[in-house]
């Protein structure tokens, strides 16, 4: 019976071992996945602060552009208006022409009052928005 009870002493204490060492050696394992995840969280902090200021900067950028755009499209608006204005008046002419070689004259006399001037507008007052 002590033979037993020496056998099972010895494979007590060598459970005991491995036990330590397995804790041991999860310990380390846990050990290493902490100091990773820390790495990893402050990598994840510093990627959202790159995004929030990419975003700062796409919403800047967005907003130059869309500037950008809103200026060319009045300037395109103005030309439109004066080369409108121009059609109207070469209109007018060739209708105050036919008139006059009909001999009509029952056409208003200050007909060439309202006509519009021909001298070019100041643009950048308009695009800057100013309106006289």
């Amino acid at each position: 019976m002590k033979m037993f009870w020496a056998w099972s002493a010895k494979i007590l204490f060598v459970l005991l071992l491995v036990a330590i060492w397995y804790i041991y050696t999860q310990h380390n394992v846990i050990q290493t996945l902490t100091d990773e995840n820390t790495v990893l969280i402050d990598q994840l902090d510093e990627t959202q602060e790159l995004l929030e200021l990419a975003n700062s900067k796409n919403a800047e950028l967005e907003k130059k552009s869309l500037e950008g755009m809103l200026s060319e499209t009045n300037k395109a608006i103005v030309s439109g208006w004066e080369k409108l204005l121009d059609s109207v008046e070469g209109e007018l002419d060739k209708a105050r022409q036919l008139l006059q070689e009909k001999g009509i004259d029952n056409a208003p006399s200050d007909l060439n009052k309202d006509t519009p001037s021909t001298e070019p507008l100041d643009n950048s007052k308009i695009l800057d928005g100013e309106r006289t």
